[in-house]
């Protein structure tokens, strides 16, 4: 019998392989060094819930898209984008997993794949990878961190 392989299990290894290839610095043609940071992720009742973000060096008035996917052994368990203008600098924000697609557990550990996107008078993209621990209440609330 041969080994089925789910498609949302075949998204989730191309997902991590194409993170893995892009966790280097950006790009030579990378005009400011544009970089993404994922702090934590917030979980209310075993659902990831959104993602807390830093976006750094930044272009004034550029149009940043950010998403996120998080994926608990290997399955998609939330997945989320939000919108920013650049401010010329570093930015905190939340991306907020709006597709809930599965749970998480404490002690469980998602790995966060996020991508941003800046437009300005060229394309710029980052793609990192985080791993976290999930530390949660008998609610199921609290962080992966």
């Amino acid at each position: 019998m041969r080994n089925a392989r789910s498609p949302l299990s075949a998204l989730a290894a191309l997902l991590l392989t194409a993170a893995a290839l892009s966790t280097a610095a950006p790009s030579a043609g990378a005009a400011n060094n544009l970089d993404i940071r994922i702090d934590r992720i917030d979980v209310i009742a075993h659902i990831p819930h959104d993602l807390a973000d830093g976006l750094f060096h930044t272009e004034l008035g550029a149009s940043e898209t950010l998403t996120g996917t998080v994926l608990d052994a290997g399955v998609d368990v939330g997945e989320g984008i939000a919108h920013e203008t650049g401010n010329g600098g570093t930015e905190s924000l939340n991306i907020p997993l709006t597709l809930d697609l599965g749970v998480v557990n404490s002690g469980d550990h998602p790995v966060v794949v996020a991508t941003d996107t800046q437009l300005d008078a060229t394309a710029e993209t980052v793609t990192r990878t985080f791993t976290f621990t999930c530390h949660l209440n008998a609610l199921g609330t609290g962080t992966c961190s």
